[in-house]
């Protein structure tokens, strides 16, 4: 997937399969993480992240 700076690997985060390949590819154990992106800010929530009022409101400033 050609990214902003270098062509990167991917999977989606919900395909537990495609993680556990990826996981393999790279040599990742369960302590390290991969990046997660996200293209809508209710995906937060989806991916555990606990957002505060006030942080939601910046985020609305910053990414309507």
């Amino acid at each position: 997937m050609p990214t902003d700076t270098v062509y990167g690997l991917h999977a989606r985060r919900s395909d537990d399969a495609s993680v556990t390949v990826l996981k393999q590819i790279k040599e990742r154990d369960n302590e390290r993480y991969f990046i997660t992106l996200i293209s809508q800010r209710e995906h937060l929530e989806q991916c555990g992240v606990v957002v505060s009022s006030r942080h939601r409101r910046m985020l609305a400033k910053l990414r309507p």
